[in-house]
């Protein structure tokens, strides 16, 4: 009977162990990253975005993504419907043009809101600026995040859709001539013929973009992070100014990560007591036994 009970005891032990690790593998949704313009400016820029099934359809898309976003940062902004080319956006930022809405994955095209995402992946979507020739043009750096190199200088590569080949797939080009600009200010630089500039980044976060008269852009996005910007000579008292605010764009964790890494100690702390447990019962089993 002492044995059928230590082995009734070890195994509910091993089931609840079981379903805590489970719940320790649910509370930890890969990340995306969103980027969205509203015809004007930008709204969001690479903000995180936990990659979960929020339509409940089985798999996580750009539509979960887009959900995700708006929920957080424009409650009801956000609308999609199937329609004869599948599943498309209706309302974007709580913009609603007629269907003058695209939408990049990982700087290329994507077919439909349908199309599956993972951890790690970047999506761009943007409200046409243009709603009667629709000659917005999607662009991009060859780089989207940069952490703590303020005042450093960075190389980076302008590439944009320059026309549709002949199965109407994006053709990318260098974009020659465009201004770099840091939170809207021109940084007195342009690209080669290469696509290519050499620029200076502010000491403080920036969202570094570009623009080119002449061309419709989507503008291209580069957060520059500075979590600790480097002291001068002049800091004579040890302190350093906070970074300067990147206006109301979005950027970065979505702030919802700190609760969940509460509940994960939380969850890390039962499994070890758990576990303590589980090898007490054990050796006591086994001291009786010897007893015996």
């Amino acid at each position: 009977m002492k044995k059928i009970r230590m082995i009734t005891a070890v195994t509910l032990i091993a089931v609840i162990l079981g379903s805590l690790l489970t719940c320790f593998a649910e509370e930890a949704p890969g990340k995306a990253y969103v980027t969205i313009s509203d015809g004007k400016t930008v709204v969001a820029a690479m903000k995180e975005v936990d990659v979960t099934d929020k339509d409940e359809d089985g798999k996580t898309t750009i539509n979960d993504l887009l959900i995700a976003i708006h929920e957080t940062d424009c409650k009801d902004g956000f609308a999609s419907v199937n329609g004869d080319y599948g599943l498309s956006i209706t309302k974007l930022w709580g913009i609603e043009n007629g269907g003058g809405y695209g939408f990049y994955l990982n700087d290329q095209m994507a077919s439909s809101l349908a199309d599956e995402v993972k951890a790690g992946d970047s999506l761009y979507a943007y409200v046409y600026s243009d709603t009667t020739a629709y000659s917005d043009a999607y662009s991009f750096f060859d780089q989207k995040t940069v952490s703590d190199q303020g005042g450093k200088e960075i190389t980076l590569t302008l590439k944009y859709v320059s026309g549709l080949d002949e199965n109407y797939a994006p053709v990318f080009s260098a974009l020659e001539g465009a201004d770099i600009t840091a939170d809207g200010k021109d940084l007195g630089v342009r690209t080669d013929a290469e696509g290519k500039a050499t620029v200076t980044l502010p000491d403080a976060s920036a969202l570094i973009s570009a623009h080119k008269e002449g061309v419709v852009l989507v503008p291209p996005v580069l957060v520059s992070s500075v979590t600790a910007p480097a002291t001068t000579e002049a800091d004579t008292d040890g302190t350093t100014a906070a970074p300067a605010a990147t206006g109301d764009v979005t950027t970065g964790a979505s702030g919802s990560g700190s609760g969940r890494s509460s509940s994960t100690v939380w969850i890390v702390i039962a499994v070890i007591v758990i576990a303590l447990v589980c090898v007490g019962v054990i050796a006591r089993g086994k001291k009786k036994n010897g007893a015996n």
